[in-house]
């Protein structure tokens, strides 16, 4: 269900699933959100294993906003491992997690060269088969720490890329959201590392929403949780993360996440959902659309 922009000040918001195409449950949650649901955008994993199908999905759809969820922890990479060999673990795999990763790479061991390599190849390969990106964010949001940051931003001016994720949380703690203290707790650096990209964000030209929610209940927006965002989205563009799939089988890799992905898709195609988003007035946009209002 899409709701036209009308460019006067409003209330819009752009509903983004993360992790499109990293495996067929999750590409087919991703679809059905859109097709029967309030999804508007969907973020591409570049070596997920069902890139492929996502993709040509994607670019038969240019009303589906499409970006590039840019991977550097938790999978593998585009390049091979004598092109990114400092991302890399002994399997010849990305690092698992934002903290291995920050450990190796405070203590200098990742070459910024080939994270760029990386996600510029990652870009590449969704360009190459027929996505037309309109933005980019990344797994685990690591696009924001300052040096990868400049990275990011210079990959999206390359590519012609006018928009980006940017969370800016609100602060207010929301009882629905379930984990909202331990979550709220882990995105303190991200609030610093905010303030020190401002600066490189307003140079850049690149948009991004002003508003970021589901950060505090990420793979658990249920009904209960996306009943308070809604409720709460502010004047102006915001951004609404969330990770709709069919279910992962208890052998998957994914399992230990513990994302509730189909819960999440069931709240983004109720009828309930629908109405709520109608009776205050929110305006259904994407990162296109973001992009090609007036500054």
């Amino acid at each position: 269900m899409r709701v036209p922009l009308t460019g006067a000040a409003g209330r819009r918001l752009i509903v983004n699933a993360d992790d499109f195409g990293l495996t067929d449950a999750i590409t087919d949650g991703t679809i059905e959100a859109f097709e029967h649901g309030i999804l508007t955008s969907a973020s591409l994993v570049g070596s997920g294993d069902a890139f492929e199908r996502a993709a040509a999905y994607a670019a038969g759809r240019p009303d589906l906003d499409a970006g590039v969820h840019l991977m550097v922890v938790g999978g593998r990479s585009v390049l091979g491992r004598d092109e990114v060999e400092s991302l890399l673990d002994d399997n010849g795999r990305f690092l698992p997690a934002y903290g291995e990763f920050m450990a190796r790479y405070l203590s200098g061991g990742i070459r910024d060269e080939e994270v760029e390599a990386e996600w510029s190849a990652q870009v590449a390969r969704a360009r190459s088969a027929g996505v037309r990106i309109t933005h980019l964010d990344s797994h685990q949001h690591l696009h924001l720490v300052p040096g990868l940051f400049r990275i990011a931003l210079r990959i999206a001016r390359t590519n012609g890329i006018l928009a980006m994720r940017f969370p800016r949380v609100p602060a207010i703690f929301r009882r629905a959201e379930r984990g909202t203290v331990r979550r709220s707790l882990a995105f303190l650096p991200f609030r610093l590392m905010e303030q020190a990209n401002l600066p490189h964000l307003n140079a850049s030209g690149i948009r991004t929403p002003d508003r970021f929610f589901g950060f505090h209940s990420s793979g658990h927006l249920d009904q209960k949780a996306l009943r308070s965002v809604l409720f709460g989205v502010p004047q102006g563009t915001s951004e609404l993360v969330c990770h709709p799939g069919r279910g992962e089988p208890e052998h998957s890799a994914l399992s230990g996440w513990g994302y509730e992905w189909r819960s999440e898709l069931d709240a983004l195609v109720s009828s309930e959902t629908r109405r709520i988003v109608e009776s205050q007035g929110i305006e259904l946009t994407s990162f296109a659309e973001l992009a090609a209002l007036p500054v």
